[in-house]
């Protein structure tokens, strides 16, 4: 399936087949087998045409903390997910599975779009924020707890 781009058949097999596995697990694992499995997952850019539309990229990104950190921080991704945003998302008992799901298919259209790899941009953003982001983080908590210390 991931060799033919049937990416959203792939994430339907691993959701109701594979016990325990969620959206997110499901779309990692699309994505590292697009990599690994198809010739556009290797490169940068996107030739679009081997896609119906953007919705199937989007099966094949996964969105953790520091990939909606760095997407939510660019204004063209944040603002076209305001508009991907419906009431009943907000409304939902899964509200962060919801939002999750329209940000990795913003992503995905806004790639596609610009003719540039989704899964490129998806695993770009978790690599610098868990590398950026969260030594930030860990030298900030440092700095508060030497200020108490020395205060």
């Amino acid at each position: 399936m991931i060799g033919e781009n049937r990416l959203d058949e792939a994430y339907n097999l691993l959701i109701n087949q594979r016990g325990g596995v969620g959206p997110k697990i499901a779309r990692f694992v699309i994505r590292e087998l697009a990599f690994s499995l198809t010739e556009w997952g290797k490169n940068e850019e996107l030739d679009p045409s081997i896609f119906e539309d953007a919705k199937v990229l989007s099966y094949a990104v996964p969105i953790d903390r520091w990939v909606r950190r760095i997407s939510l921080s660019i204004p063209a991704i944040a603002s076209k997910l305001m508009n991907n945003l419906e009431v009943s998302d907000l409304a939902d008992d899964n509200i962060n599975d919801k939002v999750d799901e329209k940000l990795g298919l913003t992503i995905a259209e806004l790639c596609y779009e610009m003719k540039l790899n989704p899964l490129r941009f998806d695993f770009g953003a978790y690599l610098f924020g868990w590398q950026k982001i969260k030594r930030f983080v860990d030298i900030k908590k440092i700095y508060q707890k030497l200020i108490k210390t020395f205060a």
